[in-house]
């Protein structure tokens, strides 16, 4: 069995389990204090899906933005074990945001960017109900010192 848990500042073994989690799928500069910057900031909600040994197969973050335009939130660095996959987690993790988001936030909108070739992530994107935006997406990447 699987259970979604938000994650808190004391969870020092679930951050732990957090690094190799987002090492396998999104970045290998993912590091304990970046996972804990992110987790003390009021902005950001991080879920984790963890199996019956306590051990962390997924997570979920959220960040919540503040427009002038209402309260806005975007989902970032979702990940499941690759040996967990095919099992809901994602779903399980996303639908737990979603409520959240909805719910308790009243977000006016939940986004998300994800790349055309990720085929089942953009599969389940839809089936939850997200649709693709007529948009350009930018990033400004400043230069390193």
């Amino acid at each position: 069995m699987i259970t979604i848990e938000r994650l808190t500042s004391d969870c020092t073994s679930d951050i732990d389990q957090l690094v190799p989690l987002v090492h396998q799928q999104l970045s290998q500069g993912a590091t304990a204090d970046l996972m804990r910057d992110a987790l003390l900031s009021p902005t950001t909600i991080i879920w984790i899906a963890k199996s019956d040994s306590s051990k962390v197969v997924g997570t979920l973050t959220l960040a919540i933005t503040n427009c002038l335009t209402g309260l806005r939130c975007h989902i970032e660095d979702v990940v499941v074990d690759t040996a967990w996959r095919r099992q809901g987690i994602a779903q399980q993790l996303f639908e737990t945001a979603l409520s959240f988001a909805q719910q308790t936030l009243k977000a006016r909108t939940i986004d998300l960017t994800s790349r055309p070739d990720r085929i089942a992530a953009n599969t389940l994107y839809r089936k939850l109900g997200f649709v693709e935006r007529d948009t350009n997406t930018y990033r400004y990447q400043p230069p390193t010192q």
